[in-house]
């Protein structure tokens, strides 16, 4: 079983459908072309089927600033997709009431100054008594995000910016956008139909340990394949439903199942766009709000343990009574969704591999949802194999790294849960030890008597890296007693850090001075392109 590939199947839509489809033709098209030079036809196609019937989730509107190079990759320029997508900027979230109930912090996409070649953010912050928070000491993006600014200017380049960056948009639409340019571009082939039925291959062997031959459907009939790719969300047609890969339940660490989202107009059209998600905690579970060009994402992520769904909707609204009319709360329509927290023991199997909510998925909490799904189709467009054979070499390495990658998101996720300081029931739970994994117990012993230094972490390439942590860890528990001597061995680079700091400064205050808001510069893009 030793044949050349020659077609990868791309089973469902949307942003997770889409973004493998893209990102996998993209890198195809070069190497297409490069052989094409001597011989006229393309080796390898690719073809996303498509059920008519089935919506996708559609909530996940934040991204990480990984989007802007998945987006260049596939061919779309940013000026398309924020006019089509609603798109707006996100410099990062803001954090509100997780650790009392009164308290606010930013974690932002930019990494602290002198990251991470020393260590000395941390010590200069606390030898200032912490007179600011640390996101706005360490970075410029904390002030950007409280005037509302934008990361860049009408006159930067495509996907350039003075500072890191994400998006909000609209996933419904960029699947949209993603199929359209994937169909007339890429040279993928569309074909809406449903699955009846899986074939595998011939062989005495169970199923679950043969390939999948084809997909049989109800009107296209036989659709032949050799790497197969299970978009098909939390219903898994493939890797679950086929080949029964059992899932890795995490609702003993993170106790969210349920989530209540509404979509909601700005109360006035001329209210700013915030820079950032909001993320606020309640007395059980937390709400995003997502702000995009015309409207707000909005919702409630709850246990149903400590929460039921008509508690849940009166959270919701009071929430949103403080920023919208009486009218706009009336007219609610709330979309419910249930998930078990927790992700596949295994992704790729044989040769299908998962990517999207069929593989996993947490929380939204740090939008992590949507970046998986950029690491997972990357790494597949980048170690396609050219022959079956070596498949099953290139499927053991995703699976150790995406297992790693999907536990690191569950310690940063509880790690935001372990801080607080909330005394509800729901809250006290997440902080009990018999909840929190291993590893994280690890790193918290760590980091009480040093700061989080990248050097703590294994990959270079880490899902969340030290500064995330740091962030998180100075913005809900501010200056540490425990950091005892860690300022003294720092003086060698004290001066050089302050001279950082002062320049730091002076970034913050041109860009504040000179950014446009958010709002403004959505508005020039409707009729004038970047760069």
């Amino acid at each position: 079983m030793n044949h050349i590939i020659e077609h990868v199947v791309v089973l469902g839509g949307g942003s997770a459908g889409w973004i493998s489809a893209g990102l996998i033709a993209s890198k195809l098209k070069s190497v297409n072309n490069k052989i094409n030079e001597q011989d006229k036809t393309a080796p390898i196609k690719v073809t996303l089927v498509e059920s008519p019937d089935v919506k996708t989730i559609g909530v996940g509107e934040g991204s990480w600033p990984t989007l802007r190079h998945t987006l260049k990759s596939i061919g779309i320029s940013e000026t398309t997709f924020i006019r089509e997508c609603d798109a707006s900027f996100k410099q990062g979230t803001e954090f509100l009431g997780w650790t009392n109930g009164h308290d606010r912090y930013y974690h932002p996409f930019t990494v602290p100054f002198c990251y991470p070649h020393t260590n000395t953010v941390q010590p200069l912050w606390e030898a200032t008594a912490a007179a600011q928070p640390f996101a706005n000491f360490a970075s410029p993006q904390g002030p950007l995000c409280d005037s509302h600014k934008a990361p860049k200017s009408i006159n930067e380049p495509e996907y350039a910016g003075f500072v890191n960056y994400g998006y909000h948009f609209n996933a419904d639409k960029l699947g949209a956008l993603l199929k359209q340019h994937c169909i007339e571009n890429l040279n993928v082939e569309y074909i809406s139909d449903h699955v009846s039925s899986v074939e595998p291959v011939e062989g005495i062997e169970p199923i679950e340990n043969r390939d999948i031959a084809a997909l049989h459907l109800s009107q296209h009939g036989r659709l032949s394949g050799d790497l197969f790719i299970d978009c098909s969300g939390l219903r898994g047609v493939l890797i679950d439903h086929h080949y029964n890969v059992p899932w890795h339940s995490q609702q003993k660490t993170l106790f969210n199942n349920r989530a209540l989202a509404v979509q909601m107009p700005y109360k006035d059209e001329s209210q700013p766009i915030p820079s950032c998600t909001k993320s606020t905690a309640q007395d059980a579970g937390w709400i995003w709000d997502i702000a995009l060009q015309n409207r707000r994402g909005t919702g409630l992520v709850y246990s149903s343990d400590f929460l039921d769904t008509e508690q849940a909707k009166s959270v919701l609204k009071q929430y949103l009574s403080n920023t919208n009319t009486e009218q706009q709360l009336t007219e609610l329509k709330f979309r419910e969704i249930q998930f078990n927290p927790g992700y596949r023991k295994t992704f790729w199997h044989k040769n299908c591999v998962a990517v999207g909510l069929s593989s996993g998925f947490i929380e939204p909490l740090e939008a992590s949802a949507i970046v998986m799904v950029e690491l997972s189709a990357q790494f597949i467009a980048d170690h396609l194999p050219s022959s079956r054979g070596r498949l099953d070499i290139v499927a053991k390495k995703f699976n150790q790294l995406f297992s790693y990658r999907w536990q690191q998101i569950i310690d940063f996720l509880k790690y935001h849960y372990v801080l607080s300081e909330r005394q509800t029931p729901y809250w006290l739970a997440h902080q009990n030890p018999e909840s929190i994994p291993d590893t994280l117990k690890d790193t918290i012993a760590l980091w009480q008597e040093q700061e989080p230094n990248h050097k703590d972490l294994w990959h270079n390439d880490e899902i969340f890296s030290a500064a995330s942590y740091q962030y998180v860890l100075f913005g809900m528990k501010g200056i540490s007693s425990n950091y005892q001597g860690r300022s003294s061995l720092m003086k060698s680079q004290i001066h050089e850090a302050h001279k950082q700091r002062q320049q730091l400064d002076k970034q913050t205050q041109q860009l504040t001075n000179h950014l446009p808001n958010n709002r403004d510069l959505l508005a020039l893009l409707s009729a004038q392109a970047f760069k």
